[in-house]
């Protein structure tokens, strides 16, 4: 194992981690993160609404819950791990996680997509054409639009 290689996946981990922090953050208007840093992070944060493994603190928290919870979605729906985010949060809100890292991890990332209605594809696609219809005015970000 290259240590200083891991070192830096470790750091860059961590500096991701508290970006996205901040981002949280933004939504009640407390911090302001640049234009290009929040557009890196909200394409991470959509990222890995798709993909679970890209989300580590939520990947590593959540594994075994993946395993009892989301097996048979996954076979069922598509094979992929594009169901595994929406089964978790499915089972967090009726209060079916009792993983307490894994709850953590998804109180988190259901905090981060009340950001913006952008960053979860289910509730945007779902919601669209309610949102043009009575929300139009509403410029997204900073929890609009929810």
């Amino acid at each position: 194992m290259n240590l200083p290689q891991y070192a830096q996946k470790v750091l860059e981990g961590a500096v991701v981690g508290c970006l996205r922090e901040k981002y949280r953050q933004s939504a009640h208007n407390t911090i302001e993160l640049s234009a290009p840093c929040k557009q890196e992070i909200t394409k991470a944060i959509v990222d890995a609404e798709f993909d679970p493994q890209l989300d580590l603190p939520l990947y590593h928290a959540c594994q075994e819950t993946i395993k009892l919870h989301c097996s048979s979605t996954i076979i069922a729906k598509s094979g992929g791990f594009d169901t595994v985010l929406e089964c978790l949060k499915a089972d967090f809100y009726k209060g079916a996680i009792s993983d307490r890292d894994c709850s953590k991890e998804l109180a988190r990332r259901v905090e981060e997509t009340m950001v913006d209605i952008h960053l979860d594809p289910s509730l945007h696609e779902a919601c669209s054409i309610d949102i043009q219809r009575l929300c139009a005015d509403v410029v997204p970000g900073h929890s609009r639009g929810l």
